[in-house]
């Protein structure tokens, strides 16, 4: 994580470089006019190469929802909206115009800005062996914001002083002075993204991660706005001292962060662990037969993700009562989108698997009803039985975008009982204790 954030951080630096070159060979429109071509590229290569549901989770379904994150990613988002205004406050207006009015260049000015950018994602990319890292996520990090946040905060305030007094050879004493603050506001940066992931629930820590890098926009508007009217009042000493004002801030909310998970995060991290042992405990490939009425969609959808997950402890097929002649593609979208592989899966007749030579199953999972009610093959192996029921999304009738959200949603279903039955110690558990497990899950 800490290698591609400060990979992308770079690329940020190289961004600005160009920026100064077009802007001093080209001028201001025309430089505009070519980034605008260039982000429609851009536009069309996403457009034509990015899966349509990667990143998607499952959302919130009101605003409170959305809003209602545990304590820690709370005061962590309102952590980051400060330490982002803080760096902006001087970096979109302050500085660019102070070093342009001491005689610097265009190209200069942005190869200064791109330097800066460029060393702060090095410094991101070598966090891991600056900072130590604890098996809770918090313990060591913790205590690493509150530090790095209040050395960070030195910085601004000995810089507004130097400025202030007019110290000689001014415009590279800012520099050096900034490139120092480079390096502590990227150990904050990586800290605090060490520790969104440690607070983050296990549900919706994608939609809890992009909580936490919307306060990333926040701050940057406050600090651009802040930039242009504080050195508008007082100049490049106003900005600096903006910063250190809002690195305070920062600084006072790291304080309050908790040094312990919630319990139910907790719980989560034991049981994951937990899991991986009783894994490494259980040497049986479990085979797992998944059964809807086509085995066109939901079937097929469910063996993908069992296959990808088990990792050679559990072996999937999937199979239909009344098969149909292909595999709906929108659930080969789906799959493709959770980066599994998508070659090989036809819809079958689930006698095959009831045939002389077919695999011993040990388990046999309905995902819909009207399967569940029909009168099953004798299956070879005398294997535990549990009705998984979802929706059909493929009888739904929509825009292609509803109809993709709906097997997205229906995949997160599976995926999720799949996970919880992986979870299961079944090397220790009997078949009783097993069927009865296995039956739960497929009321979640």
């Amino acid at each position: 994580m800490a290698f591609f954030t400060g990979s992308k951080n770079a690329m940020k630096g190289v961004g600005f470089f160009l920026g100064g070159v077009l802007l001093q060979s080209l001028g201001f429109q025309r430089s505009l006019w070519l980034m605008a071509a260039g982000l429609a590229v851009v536009f069309v290569g996403v457009v034509s190469f990015v899966p349509p549901l990667m990143g998607k989770s499952k959302a919130s379904k009101s605003a409170k929802e959305l809003f209602a994150k545990n304590r820690g990613i709370n005061l962590l988002a309102a952590a980051r909206v400060a330490l982002f205004g803080a760096r902006d406050v001087w970096f979109v207006v302050g500085v660019p115009v102070f070093l342009y009015a001491s005689g610097w260049t265009f190209t200069m000015v942005s190869g200064f800005v791109a330097l800066w950018t460029i060393g702060y994602g090095v410094v991101q990319a070598a966090a891991p062996a600056i900072v130590r890292r604890s098996d809770d996520g918090l313990s060591a990090e913790v205590p690493a914001a509150r530090l790095w946040s209040a050395l960070l905060a030195v910085v601004p305030i000995g810089l507004a002083v130097l400025v202030a007094m007019q110290v000689p050879n001014l415009e590279w004493v800012v520099v050096a002075g900034l490139g120092l603050f480079g390096f502590a506001f990227a150990v904050n940066s990586s800290v605090h993204s060490y520790l969104v992931l440690a607070y983050a629930g296990s549900e919706k820590a994608a939609e809890d991660v992009g909580f936490y890098y919307a306060a990333n926009a926040m701050g940057r508007f406050f600090g651009t706005l802040m930039s242009g009217l504080l050195y508008q009042w007082g100049g490049l000493a106003w900005s600096l001292t903006g910063s250190a004002v809002l690195l305070g801030c920062c600084w006072l909310v790291t304080l309050a962060l908790p040094t312990r998970r919630a319990a139910s995060q907790a719980h989560h991290l034991l049981k994951e662990r937990t899991h991986h042992r009783r894994v490494a405990m259980n040497d049986k490939v479990y085979n797992v037969l998944f059964i809807c009425t086509h085995n066109s969609a939901r079937s097929i959808t469910a063996e993908g993700i069992l296959n990808s997950l088990g990792r050679g402890h559990g072996m999937a097929f999937s199979a239909g009562s009344h098969p149909g002649t292909s595999v709906n593609p929108f659930a080969l979208k789906t799959l493709s989108a959770l980066r599994i592989p998508t070659d090989g899966y036809r819809s079958k007749d689930w006698d095959e698997f009831a045939r002389p030579g077919a695999p011993e199953l040990d388990f046999v999972f309905t995902v819909c009803d009207k399967a569940a009610g029909e009168l099953c093959p004798v299956w070879p192996g005398q294997p535990m039985t549990a009705h998984w029921g979802v929706a059909d999304p493929a009888a739904f009738e929509g825009t292609d975008e509803q109809k993709a959200k709906l097997f997205w949603d229906t995949a997160v279903v599976l995926k999720r009982r799949i996970e919880l039955m992986l979870a299961l110690p079944l090397a220790s558990l009997d078949k009783m204790a097993i069927q009865r497990e296995i039956r739960d899950i497929g009321n979640r």
